[in-house]
Parts: structure tokens; sequence; C-alpha cells
């Protein structure tokens, strides 16, 4: 079954459709600049306070109300520890999320009183990312509910619960030096480009 939907193009695909959009509408777009607070007027969130790409501080103003799309904390070790400890997460845990996933919006929203729900609900791949973060080829072959078995050859999870994704993490966790092998067929290796 179809788990599920990926833009045509996958990421740089869906980035352009949303920026050429955002383009044909007029809306500006502000590029290496990172929100670093909320502001608050009469308990209302009316703007927010930025660093741009030289380090100085903008101040961005709304009259219609703020969207906040914070993006994840995958890359925040103990952010991600915090919330989840069932993958005994630490700082020298590889993540295969972008370095720029720190979960500061989600940070600013909790300093001006924001409540947060589900924030367990962290995927974690039972492996990292190459060191552009562009996911190894292997997450085909989990994606489509391959085996995950260990050293001994026996399967280390059921990886048709949780996931597969977070079945897998946690045994992998307990195999010997963390190392297991995914098993695909042939259909999978073609469909990775090998």
């Amino acid at each position: 079954s179809i788990r599920s939907l990926t833009p045509t193009g996958e990421g740089v695909g869906f980035m352009n459709t949303m920026t050429s959009t955002a383009n044909a509408k007029g809306i500006r777009i502000d590029y290496n600049t990172t929100a670093t607070s909320l502001i608050q007027e009469d308990g209302r969130v009316v703007g927010v306070i930025a660093s741009d790409e030289n380090g100085n501080e903008v101040e961005y103003r709304c009259r219609g109300g703020v969207i906040l799309a914070t993006g994840g904390f995958g890359s925040n070790a103990e952010m991600a520890a915090q919330y989840d400890n069932r993958y005994a997460i630490n700082a020298q845990t590889p993540s295969s999320e972008a370095p720029g996933a720190t979960g500061l919006g989600i940070t600013m929203a909790q300093e001006i009183g924001a409540d947060t729900v589900d924030m367990q609900f962290i995927q974690v791949f039972p492996f990292p990312a190459y060191d552009d973060y562009q996911l190894v080829a292997s997450i085909i072959t989990m994606s489509n509910a391959k085996m995950a078995v260990g050293a001994d050859g026996k399967r280390i999870a059921d990886d048709s619960k949780l996931g597969p994704y977070d079945a897998v993490s946690v045994a992998a966790r307990t195999q010997e030096g963390e190392f297991f092998y995914l098993v695909g067929d042939r259909s999978e290796e073609r469909r990775v480009g090998k």
C-alpha cells in the first residue's frame, strides 16, 4: 500500500512550486534570515524579530497575524531526548535532519506561553544521513517495509509496527555495535539506482 505521497521533483519540486506561487502573488521572501523572538502587544503576536545574513537585527510587523511554521527539532539532540527517550539520543547521535532543524521556532513560542502537543512523536531513521543531509539510499528499502536483521540473520523487530522506522530504530540500539542488515529484493535495488 502507498504510505505517503511524494511531489514531482521531491523536495526541490515542492519548494519550486511554493516559491513560484509566492512570487506570482507578490510575496517577499527574505532568505538567510533567522527568526529569534516573537513580538507581543496586548497579548497578541504582532511580529517577529530576526537576524539577517549579516547578523543585523530585523523587525517584521504584521496586520493580519503571524503564521509560525517552525520545522522540526531532529538536529537538537537535547530537545529530542527531552521529548522522546526511546532512542537513547545524545549529542553524538547522527541525525537524518538538516542542521537547521533545531526547534528554535518551538522554543520561541514556548517563551511566550505556547503549549505543545504530541512532541514525543519523533520520526527517527535507524541510520544517519550523508554529510549533505540527504538520506542514504537504504531508506527506500526501509520505506517499503523490507526486513531488518541482525548479524545472526534473525529479524530484529516487528517492523510492521510503529513505522517501520520506529521499531527498527529502537531495536537497532540493542544490537552489538548497533549493526544490522536491511534486506530487500532486486526490484528495490533497481529502484535505488544501483
